[in-house]
């Protein structure tokens, strides 16, 4: 699954590899995939666990 910026997924799960954090992912369409944590925006969407990948990733450490 290749996500665009701005798409919005459903955290469904996570790990660590290699010292980065890693979110397994849900489109709205119900594909899975995993991407890495830093570029999710975490806040949830009218109280649903909608996420958006935003433009450029947070710094390490958030």
């Amino acid at each position: 699954m290749t996500l665009a910026n701005g798409s919005k997924v459903r955290r469904v799960g996570e790990r660590r590899h290699a010292g980065r954090g890693w979110a397994l992912v849900s489109s709205v369409a119900g594909e899975l995939g995993w991407v890495f944590a830093a570029y999710l925006d975490c806040v949830p969407v009218d109280g649903d666990q909608l996420k958006s990948a935003p433009m450029r990733p947070r710094p390490s450490g958030n």
